[in-house]
């Protein structure tokens, strides 16, 4: 397509999307009705891969690893190496903020 078919094209697009039917609330009703099984199914898949990596953990050596990695670190935080491990402990603060938003944000899009 040439450049005018595509500006044709697009300001159809453009137009169609901006019109609105009137339908008296049916069509939000029928998708308030509709069952939520996206949002089901993704739980489940969640839940799933959690159990599986549970499983993987206590199969391994993640555990016993895990806690020699927190006894070194408390043990580097009552020597003074707080300085050292900032970069760390920021970018872990960050990651939970990150999440704890992202869950906030799903949770008030869900209540909407």
């Amino acid at each position: 397509m040439d450049r005018k078919d595509e500006q044709l094209v697009q300001q159809f697009f453009i137009e169609a999307s901006q019109q609105t039917i009137a339908d008296n609330g049916f069509s939000e009703r029928v998708m308030r009705r509709l069952p939520n099984r996206a949002n089901w199914f993704n739980r489940v898949w969640t839940l799933g891969c959690i159990l599986i990596a549970i499983a993987l953990l206590l199969m391994s050596d993640a555990i016993t690893i895990a806690k020699t990695n927190i006894e070194v670190f408390t043990q580097s935080l009552l020597n003074g190496g707080l300085i050292e491990m900032l970069p760390t402990i920021s970018m872990l603060i960050f990651g939970l903020a990150i999440a704890g938003a992202y869950e906030l944000y799903v949770c008030v899009k869900e209540n909407l």
